[in-house]
């Protein structure tokens, strides 16, 4: 069973008690973000509530993820001393190329 609770009250206009006549399936779509989602249900697990994703060490893939960053960091070396002009070219294209005009 998946499921999410949410603040249907935050989900309406300016936060009024009226609910906007729309599918009550299709607010969230329409008015809601991740702000809004107090606890989330998938498969019959709760995997995230009050903010909180459950389940995850998300400090330990953000360490494993850094030190998989740090240990390729060597094989992009030549991109890294060619992105300043590589930047310098894509702004000056970006500026003449998308106006307004």
């Amino acid at each position: 069973m998946d499921c999410f609770v949410a603040s249907l009250l935050a989900m309406t206009k300016e936060g009024s008690d009226a609910v906007p006549e729309a599918d009550p399936l299709d607010l969230p779509f329409a008015r809601g973000n991740a702000s809004l989602i107090s606890a989330l249900v998938v498969d019959g697990r709760t995997a995230a509530k009050t903010g909180r994703c459950l389940g995850v060490d998300l400090p330990a893939i953000e360490q494993e993820l850094r030190g998989i960053t740090r240990a390729s960091a060597a094989s992009y070396a030549h991109v890294l001393r060619a992105w300043p002009r590589l930047s310098n070219s894509l702004q000056h294209w970006f500026e003449t190329q998308l106006t307004c005009n």
